[in-house]
């Protein structure tokens, strides 16, 4: 993402009570989405995933420590056919601090230590890390989403990340949410962990996102994942292991990257096994990404198996767009 720099004044380094010479002001955004249409969409409906700008400061202080304040302003989040989700919709800040011995995050719409993990696997152009938008169109059912702590999940709220220094090239982080909205006392927080490095040339990362009771005893569960990366010559294959926890499904992905013709092609394949009498979803995507410049475009098919029978498939096309600055 290219990123326009301004250099503040000393009024603004003043706020920060630090000497550097200079603070760096920047200033980002973009706009990205889909539009879907197919077996199960009545007519045409779009989901998005960012339209915002972010406004960022930061510095470095006498000790040495940086600082970091960002201010995104308007929606970063998604809907899914139409449904909404729990993304805030005004101004939205977070703080990071960052030093040797590791960076801390707090503030709004802070992503979970598995969320930052799972990112290792991109099931879309345009989406890489929000479960339930990364599936095939017509899978997302309450018992197929894994729950990676991101803000579809809810975490929406105030929230806390560390990240310790990568060492010899790996990298540990913690995360902590507060249950939304929850006056119970048998509303539980949330708790991530997730640990990525390499293995010679394969790239693993693997975590888990303890969510807590929503105000009723015995809601809580355990999303955990599995994942590695790994290229050969132009093609990169990425595979991961996802279990839902309690009683949803546990999935298993591949994913193929490779350039077609100057265009970016993907393949993926996904199949889950439901617990209970649930049908196991299964399910593929077929895409292509054209990038010029700033902005890229996608084209991508959906064919999910969501039930025996021919009224089980579902299709589904996604023109997708993305344009950052």
């Amino acid at each position: 993402m290219n990123k326009s720099k301004l250099i503040a004044t000393s009024a603004i380094a003043t706020v920060m009570t630090a000497t550097a010479a200079q603070a760096e002001l920047s200033i980002s955004g973009g706009m990205a989405g889909w539009w879907l249409t197919g077996d199960s969409i009545t007519s045409v409906n779009r989901q998005w995933n960012t339209e915002s700008v972010n406004v960022t400061y930061s510095d470095t202080l006498d000790n040495g420590m940086g600082v970091s304040v960002t201010a995104n302003v308007g929606e970063t989040g998604a809907t899914v056919n139409g449904w909404g989700s729990a993304s805030a919709q005004d101004v939205n800040y977070t703080m990071t601090i960052s030093s040797d011995m590791g960076s801390l995050s707090f503030g709004d719409q802070i992503a979970s230590a598995a969320d930052r993990g799972d990112n290792i696997i991109s099931m879309s152009f345009q989406e890489c890390c929000t479960w339930a938008n990364t599936l095939p169109d017509g899978m997302g059912g309450a018992n197929g989403q894994y729950h990676d702590g991101d803000n579809v999940d809810g975490n929406s709220n105030e929230g806390i990340e560390y990240a310790a220094p990568s060492i010899n090239g790996w990298t540990i982080r913690l995360s902590h949410a507060p249950q939304a909205n929850a006056g119970s006392e048998n509303a539980d927080d949330t708790n991530g962990a997730s640990v990525s490095g390499a293995i010679g040339p394969v790239s693993v990362a693997a975590g888990i996102n303890s969510v807590g009771d929503n105000g009723t005893a015995g809601t809580s569960y355990d999303s955990t994942f599995g994942a590695a990366s790994m290229s050969l010559g132009s093609m990169t294959v990425s595979a991961g292991i996802f279990e839902g926890g309690g009683t949803r499904a546990d999935t298993s992905v591949i994913v193929l990257d490779m350039p077609i013709m100057g265009m970016s092609g993907k393949a993926v394949y996904v199949d889950m096994d439901d617990t209970g009498a649930n049908y196991d979803d299964s399910g593929y995507r077929l895409g292509l990404s054209k990038s010029m410049g700033p902005a890229s475009f996608s084209v991508e098919y959906d064919n999910a198996d969501t039930a025996s029978g021919d009224a089980g498939e579902v299709e589904t096309w996604r023109l997708g767009y993305a344009i950052y600055f």
